[in-house]
Parts: structure tokens; sequence; C-alpha cells
């Protein structure tokens, strides 16, 4: 009898260890399941943004906001950082890495946007005023024709037209958006600019 305890003690041992190792191992698979590929990340770093950069960013921006990932890990915002990634909690930025982001360029795409539509918005108002401008200066420009000896009154208001257009033509793209940039966000600057209306009750990143 002692003999036959002895031996299901063995096996009993051996079962346990059996069991311990399988559970390591399911461990670990687990774990290596879980842990982000960052080879799979696109490696964006232009300053520029391409259509396909823009099709990935707006599904995964319109579920950052209506989830709240900001909030993740209730981390406090840091007054001294003016960039948004730099106040996500680690739960958050997970978040967008297991979504194929890096977090600053996430957020970088997000005021890119914001600037080409307010460049966009400006270089309209700026048309029209240089149209207006335009329309101005030919009045002048026909009256200072039938004078036999050029007005210098005239001369005058057609310099400071002529100065006006120049400086807002130069003020038109200030923050040097591509005109592909340009192209690609006009068709779709409804859509993106309510995508990027979207607010938190509280956004721990500061970005609306």
């Amino acid at each position: 009898m002692p003999k036959a305890k002895g031996k299901i003690s063995i096996i009993k041992i051996i079962l346990t260890i059996c069991v311990l190792w399988a559970g390591i191992k399911y461990y670990n698979a687990y774990q290596a399941s879980q842990a982000i590929n960052y080879d799979i990340i696109p490696k964006r770093d232009s300053k520029e943004i391409s259509q396909e950069e823009l099709m990935s960013f707006l599904p995964v921006w319109s579920d950052y906001m209506d989830r709240h990932i900001s909030e993740l890990g209730k981390r406090p915002v840091s007054l001294a950082s003016g960039a948004p990634e730099d106040n996500l909690s680690d739960e958050a930025k997970e978040w967008l890495l297991r979504r194929l982001w890096y977090p600053n360029r996430f957020f970088y795409v997000e005021q890119r946007l914001r600037t080409i539509l307010k460049t966009i918005e400006y270089q309209a108002q700026s048309e029209n005023l240089i149209k207006e401008l335009s329309r101005q200066y030919a009045a002048l420009q026909a009256q200072q024709a039938q004078n036999s000896n050029p007005d210098s009154n005239l001369s005058s208001l057609m310099n400071s037209i002529e100065n006006m257009i120049k400086e807002q033509k130069a003020k038109e793209n200030v923050e040097k958006i591509s005109p592909e940039e340009i192209k690609l966000v006009l068709p779709l600057r409804t859509v993106i600019k309510d995508a990027l209306s979207k607010s938190q009750t509280t956004d721990m990143t500061g970005t609306k």
C-alpha cells in the first residue's frame, strides 16, 4: 500500500507540473497576442497628408471622440505640455496604437486638417476681396485714362489698391499648404469640418 500511495503522489506532482506548464504557455501566448505589433503601424512623417492617411484618420478620430478615449486613465493635463499626445494616459496611447496610429502623428493630422480648412476658407474670402479691389482698380484706371494729365489722387488710390491686392495674395497661404492637400480636402470639407467639430464633455488632451 505505501508504494501505491507513493506512485499516486508522484502522478499528482507530474500532473500539477503539466497543468502549471500549460498555464504558463497559455499565458505567454495570450500576452504575445496582446502585444502591440509596431511593425504594422505606418510610420508617417511627411509634412503633407495623403488621401490614404485622411481616409484612415476620419473613422478613428470619430471613434476616439465618441468613446471619450482621452479620458482613459484619468491622467491630469500638463500645463507645461503643448502637445496633446503628451497629456494622454498610457491606456489612451495604447488605444491609438492598436488602431495603427502613433499618437503624435494622429494629432498632427488633426491639426493639419484644421489648418487646411482655415486656408481654404481664407482663400475663398481673399479671392472675393481681390475681385472687388480689382474692380475698383479698373474703374479708377478708366477714370484716369480720361484725364489729359494724370490725377495724382487717382494714382495714389490705384497704388494703394495694388498694394492691398499684393498683400492679400501674400497672406492666402501663409501655412504653406500644398495644392494637392487643398484638392484633397476641398470636396470633403463639410465632412471633415463636422468630424473635427465633435467635442467631449471632458477632453483631457485639450483637443477639440
